[in-house]
């Protein structure tokens, strides 16, 4: 069991966001210890049977929108090199550009977007959340003088889907049996 520290961390470097809106065409990284599999039946081994075990793979960025970059998993000599998406517990896992002689964050492994296709099948269609629409709210939590401060900034309620008010959230909970 892994716990989480209480320790601050002060000594590590926070990934530098990229600030362009140029990523169409993109190659870019992931990195994650979700799922695997070899793109022909999706995927074949799962979050538990990975392990932890640290991957990596690469993708172009084939759209853009204000606040998504999307992917599709494509097979032979249409994919990258080391063409991927991500698996099963890779969700809110980094999305790298390399900019000169560095790598920096572009995208978190947010959702995929294909009906029709497993998670880690040839042809899924993958949605990272772009981290550069919302640069100017991550530099205020981190900058934060106090607990107190980045609290005033921090998301309370995130991003509830229509009719999901807090006011009903102890109904919808219920119906799905949910306590």
């Amino acid at each position: 069991m892994h716990l989480l520290s209480e320790t601050k961390v002060d000594d590590i470097q926070p990934a530098e966001i990229y600030k362009k809106n140029d990523e169409k065409n993109a190659v870019v990284w992931f990195i994650g210890v979700g799922g695997t599999g070899t793109g022909i039946g999706g995927q074949t081994i799962g979050y538990k049977e990975n392990n932890g075990k640290l991957r990596k793979a690469q993708n172009k960025v084939v759209h853009a929108t204000n606040t998504d970059i999307v992917f599709k998993f494509e097979k032979g000599a249409e994919g990258e090199a080391l063409e991927g998406v991500s698996g099963n517990g890779d969700s809110g896992g980094p999305a790298y550009i390399k900019n000169g002689d560095k790598h920096e964050l572009l995208g978190i492994s947010s959702r995929t977007d294909s009906w029709f296709y497993d998670v880690g099948e040839y042809g899924v269609t993958e949605l990272y959340t772009r981290v550069s629409s919302y640069r100017g709210w991550i530099q205020q939590v981190i900058s934060a003088d106090s607990d107190m401060a980045r609290e005033k900034v921090a998301t309370k309620n995130p991003f509830l889907h229509e009719g999901m008010t807090p006011e009903k959230m102890s109904d919808l909970c219920s119906s799905i049996e949910v306590k």
